[in-house]
This record gives structure tokens, sequence and C-alpha cells, in this order.
């Protein structure tokens, strides 16, 4: 809030927003599916095809990981490259679940769900809001992929 040309904080109580990676929809919603994928390999058969199971780990632990880096940098532009990799990362882990069913390690009805949730997380990692505003601090926006002001711990 700009006052006679001065910036003026609201109060820490009054302002809203994430204050932890852990609050992000999109972080939580990574997580999710990163564990949702340990879960499927360890019940599977891909749990001893090594190097498919290396690259559907890798691809979806980058998600959350990278979206708790990106948000660590409180500026819009670091987050956003962040961001578009985590987003990256799950396109990649959409790919690979469709490919542990043509390798017989799982079925359609167990991809589908863990599909779906890669779509789910896609979304709100959409970082147009973002791009406008590549110098301001985070805890001065209002994003898709962290609703509300951001706020430094």
């Amino acid at each position: 809030m700009t006052v006679h040309g001065t910036v003026r904080r609201l109060p820490r109580t009054t302002r809203m927003g994430a204050h932890r990676y852990e609050d992000l929809v999109a972080w939580q919603l990574a997580n999710e599916l990163k564990e949702k994928v340990y879960d499927l390999i360890d019940n599977s058969p891909a749990r001893n095809d090594f190097d498919f199971r290396d690259q559907i780990k890798d691809s979806s632990s980058s998600a959350p990981a990278n979206i708790s880096e990106g948000f660590g940098y409180y500026y819009h532009k670091q987050f956003a490259r962040h961001v578009r990799i985590a987003r990256a990362s799950e396109m990649e882990t959409h790919n690979h679940l469709g490919d542990g069913v043509k390798r017989g390690h799982w079925t359609e009805e167990k991809m589908i769900p863990l599909q779906q949730l890669a779509k789910t997380h896609v979304a709100p990692c959409t970082v147009a809001p973002l791009h406008r505003c590549t110098v301001a601090p985070l805890h001065h926006c209002t994003c898709t992929v962290a609703p509300g002001l951001h706020t430094l711990p």
C-alpha cells in the first residue's frame, strides 16, 4: 500500500499467503504425486526395472524439489524458472506412467488417477502472472502457484 509516496507494509496479522513452501498448493499436489508414484513402483514389477524406476522416481521427485527451491529465492524470475522446470518434470512423469503400462508394470486403472493428478498439478503451475513481474519480490504478488500474498518468513 502506498501512502504519500512511501510504501507501508500491512501488519503481519492481516497479511495472508505462504510462509513455507509446504503451504503452496502446487507443492502439495506435486508431493502427493511423488508419494503415489513411489508406492506404485514399490508394489509393481517396475521396482526391478532399474533404469525405468530411476527415471520415473527422478521426474516425480523433481517437481516438489524445484517448487521448494524456487520458493526460497523470494523473487519471481527465479521462482518462475523453477516452477517451469517443475511443470516439465510433471509432464515427464505423466509420460513415464503411460510407459509403465506399455512395459507391463501396472494397469491403466492404476495409471489413470496418477496421470490425472499430474495434469491437476500442471494447472497451478501456470506461471503467466509470474512472467509479468520478474523483479518484484514474491511477498508483493498474487499468483496461481501460491494464491494470496507471499510473505517472507
